[in-house]
């Protein structure tokens, strides 16, 4: 592929071609509700990035139960009330000509494996997220070494 087909449509399976084949992932932003409604910041940014030229913009990591929630201010998607936020920001995004997604999070691993074994909810400052990464990260390499 030449640095040109970058620029050319990228026919999907389903639904509408990408208009080009640059794409933004998701970046983690915390500016949602704190119930996980879209905030206005959620508006104005995908408002801002549908002016960007992307093919496909990908919302921040958004949580696919109320339960499973592994940040404050996180996008929701799993409430109807969610619903008008969500139409919102898709349709900014459409208007910009770029096709939109949502990445879907799961985070049941805090609950059932992280919290009742260091007794708290990680964050950034107390280390645990990045010593629980290290030992995904170690289990699957050795899964891979062993394939």
């Amino acid at each position: 592929m030449s640095v040109s087909d970058l620029f050319k449509p990228l026919t999907l399976l389903h639904g509408p071609a990408m208009r080009n084949r640059f794409m933004l992932t998701p970046l983690t932003s915390q500016q949602s509700d704190h119930d996980g409604t879209a905030s206005k910041y959620d508006q104005l940014w995908m408002e801002q990035l549908s002016k960007g030229g992307y093919g496909l913009i990908q919302t921040s990591a958004a949580t696919v139960e109320a339960g499973a929630i592994a940040f404050e201010h996180q996008l929701g998607i799993h409430s109807d009330k969610h619903l008008p936020g969500l139409i919102q920001m898709a349709t900014a995004i459409r208007e910009g000509g770029t096709l939109s997604a949502v990445q879907s999070s799961e985070f049941k691993i805090l609950e059932t494996e992280i919290i009742p074994k260091w007794g708290k909810k990680p964050t950034i400052e107390s280390g645990i997220l990045q010593h629980e990464c290290e030992l995904l990260n170690q289990q699957f390499t050795n899964y891979l070494s062993n394939q």
